[in-house]
């Protein structure tokens, strides 16, 4: 499976690039949706698309504030790729 972590600034963000790429890829793809929330900790949000069948995995995170999404990605590179993440936007 193709995975893929995309860095948005809130969840007006979260929204339109949850729902682009299940658009984009007419549901043919597994999109997981996590927010950023204090202490650092990621919590699920109600927009996820499970999809066991898709080869493409998207996990997209609000950090809450423009200014937090290069602090972050930075931050959750390593783990990102560790975790099998091929690309981070």
């Amino acid at each position: 499976m193709k995975r893929t972590a995309i860095f948005v600034e809130g969840q007006s963000e979260l929204i339109f690039v949850s729902e682009f790429l299940l658009k984009w890829f007419s549901y043919e793809v597994d999109v997981e949706c996590r927010a950023l929330r204090s202490r650092g900790e990621l919590h699920s949000v109600r927009h996820d698309f499970p999809n066991g069948a898709s080869t493409l995995h998207f996990q997209v995170i609000d950090v809450g504030m423009d200014d937090n999404v290069p602090t972050r990605i930075l931050r959750d590179e390593q783990r990102l790729y560790n975790a099998g993440y091929e690309l981070i936007i």
